[in-house]
């Protein structure tokens, strides 16, 4: 057995993973689209009562958690990790967003083009806020979808985004406080987001969606920072990824169950992100990270092809969705994604790279 950083941390399936976390939510979504709101629940969800788009979800966040702090550390500068951040989430969003507007909702709304691009300034809004990712999102564009089993939306996926962008900004602000030279208080922090959220699911300690979503992230993107913090101490091992399995697969009728599938489902993200090897598995990373356009294109194609097929049943849903957008996701990584990324490592010109390291807090992490 093997400790985490023993490993090449560069050398992983993340880029596999995330493929494959995302597809699992076109699929869970592919449920509630075709039935309907209260009959659309995908196979695990009824059976354990957690979604594969849930679960999905969470396994991102640990993903990002850990990613996030490894690049934040390694960077040791603020303004070249906020660089990195708003390349890899706004470039994509940007296109995904205009593509809704001027391809999916010109085609399928019902209202007059006039009515749709000038009423109550809704579809303005819709791009602005949904674009900046400010304000309330906007999820529905006039006379669109309203006849699918789940109407008037297009864009849901990106409601976790805002999130995202939050716990880079916190993850920052402890850059800037001092704690994140202090692994075990980020421990203790994570320990308490955990219990706090496992609380409040299980008892309704806090009234409220907001609460309720900003626990559960902050727990699942810590847990996967803990996991980067932690790596000298955590060991991969076969023996302990089918213990954990057996573990949970035994809690099932007890209450504890999803909560102990939640804290070994971290595990096992890194597991199956290091262990599995070879030149098959490891190889899908020579064709690029198609995870982000299939989570934010999956919905909007998804309702598009229940306009069309009508009584279309959630395999062939899940089908034919997959097919199309991983097509659009391809050429939004090889077009304008990867494209933008590349520019994270761009050369600041010297009189402005003088005024940031200049300014302290830029440069947070030269004492570590």
């Amino acid at each position: 057995m093997k400790k985490l950083s023993e490993y090449s941390i560069n050398d992983n399936n993340f880029n596999l993973l995330r493929v494959i976390f995302a597809s699992l939510v076109i699929y869970s979504h592919s449920y509630v689209l075709s039935l309907g709101v209260g009959y659309g629940k995908d196979p695990i969800e009824q059976m354990i009562g957690l979604s594969l788009g849930a679960l999905s979800v969470n396994a991102f966040f640990v993903v990002s958690g850990f990613l996030v702090t490894k690049s934040l550390l390694i960077r040791k500068n603020l303004f070249k990790y906020f660089l990195a951040r708003f390349f890899r989430i706004y470039p994509g969003l940007f296109f995904a967003v205009l593509f809704s507007v001027f391809i999916v909702g010109v085609i399928f709304t019902r209202s007059s083009l006039f009515y749709y691009f000038t009423h109550k300034g809704a579809t303005l809004h819709y791009i602005w806020h949904n674009i900046t990712l400010t304000g309330d999102l906007k999820f529905g564009l006039p006379g669109v979808f309203l006849k699918n089993p789940l109407p008037r939306s297009l864009i849901i996926p990106i409601w976790t985004l805002p999130w995202e962008i939050k716990m880079y900004i916190s993850l920052a602000l402890f850059g800037v406080l001092g704690i994140m030279k202090k692994p075990f208080f980020m421990l203790v922090m994570t320990v308490i987001f955990t219990v706090v959220f496992f609380a409040n699911d299980a008892f309704s300690l806090f009234h409220g969606r907001y609460i309720h979503d900003l626990l559960q992230f902050l727990t699942f993107f810590y847990l996967g920072s803990c996991f980067y913090l932690f790596r000298d101490n955590i060991i991969l091992g076969t023996r302990f990824f089918l213990l954990s399995i057996i573990l949970v697969v035994f809690s099932f009728k007890f209450f504890w169950f999803k909560y102990l599938f939640y804290l070994f489902s971290v595990y096992w993200v890194f597991f199956l992100a290091y262990v599995p090897s070879g030149k098959i598995i490891r190889g899908y990373n020579k064709f690029g990270d198609y995870s982000y356009g299939l989570y934010i294109y999956g919905f909007m194609i998804q309702q598009s092809i229940v306009a069309i097929y009508t009584g279309v049943t959630p395999i062939k849903l899940f089908v034919l969705a997959f097919g199309v957008t991983l097509i659009i996701a391809v050429l939004s990584w090889h077009n304008i994604e990867s494209r933008f990324l590349r520019l994270k490592n761009i050369s600041i010109p010297s009189k402005i790279s003088v005024k940031l390291n200049n300014l302290r807090v830029f440069k947070l992490f030269e004492a570590q």
